[in-house]
């Protein structure tokens, strides 16, 4: 059994300067997770999409996040943790640019749509097996406590910009 007692080295405030990466893919996965769950039917219907085709852009996303963890454990196992979490950040970031496109071709938008949700959810997966692998007992403890206020954090913020921006420069400024 691990050993959960004792004093930790860290702060929450001290963890995030100590774990950066951590703890940005914490924020930013959660950002992801509640503007793009909560906005993107509202974005595929300001997109002409129906109601029903908009709900389901959600529903398809999820199934990424569900069905790409067990392949990008297995790439990051052979790859390696820093290579994967870049590659998938990368596709986190072409999947929020090609969007605007891909609303408009629903034969590259479905794919897409579990792709990119899949992506972007592997940063937070190996951000946790890093997060496991290097931080031990208590200061685990701290660790994953800061991973969930940044969540929080993350969660908060993001679908208040996402609809900020939604307004600002409508109907694209979601991704």
């Amino acid at each position: 059994f691990p050993v959960l007692s004792g004093k930790s080295r860290f702060s929450l405030m001290s963890f995030m300067k100590a774990a950066p990466m951590i703890c940005g893919a914490a924020l930013l996965v959660a950002f992801f997770d509640g503007s793009v769950l909560t906005l993107l039917p509202v974005y595929g219907v300001k997109n002409q999409m129906t109601a029903e085709l908009a709900v389901l852009m959600s529903s398809v996303l999820l199934a990424g996040n569900i069905l790409l963890q067990f392949p990008i454990g297995w790439l990051s196992d052979r790859w390696g943790q820093a290579p994967v979490i870049l590659c998938c950040g990368v596709i986190g970031l072409a999947g929020a640019l090609l969007l605007p496109v891909a609303i408009g071709f629903p034969f590259f938008l479905w794919p897409m749509l579990v792709i990119w949700g899949g992506a972007v959810v592997g940063t937070y997966t190996i951000a946790l097996v890093i997060m496991g692998k290097a931080f031990k007992g208590p200061d685990l403890i701290t660790a994953n406590a800061a991973a969930g206020t940044l969540w929080g954090v993350g969660s908060l913020i993001g679908p208040i910009s996402a609809g900020v921006a939604m307004e600002a420069y409508e109907p694209h400024g979601m991704p």
